[in-house]
């Protein structure tokens, strides 16, 4: 099972990515630096779910959602990012997000988010 992590930033990629395998040793984590890279990647491999971004250069993560989620419906989304107003998630969900984590919450939050996900590959918020 696979999930990508989609961060313009190098240094939260691979903190990432050293975190969540050690916390979801189930899953293979992938690391993309834009939203372009990532659908390339992923129309390709059709991942179990990605860790999305939504403030990178060239595209952002509310619209490269949109474009993930006409391409690969199961695919899931977990929009990670700095912007704790409502209206960000509002929008994350409406592009079909399947979580909506803070990285002020990202300890607290994104674990529990992608295992839900893992496990039972529903619908949260």
């Amino acid at each position: 099972m696979t999930i990508v992590i989609v961060d313009d930033h190098v240094n939260l990629r691979r903190l990432l990515h050293e975190w969540l395998k050690e916390e979801l040793p189930a899953c293979s984590f992938v690391e993309m630096r834009t939203a372009r890279e990532a659908l390339v990647y992923c129309r390709r491999e059709a991942p179990l779910a990605v860790i999305m971004d939504i403030d990178m250069p060239g595209m952002n993560g509310i619209d490269a959602t949109i474009e993930l989620k006409a391409m690969l419906p199961d695919t899931k989304v977990v929009i990670l990012t700095i912007h704790e107003n409502s209206a960000y998630k509002e929008a994350a969900l409406k592009a079909g997000a399947n979580a909506f984590v803070t990285k002020r919450r990202l300890y607290d939050d994104l674990v529990p988010a992608l295992s839900h996900i893992v496990e039972c590959q529903g619908r949260i918020s």
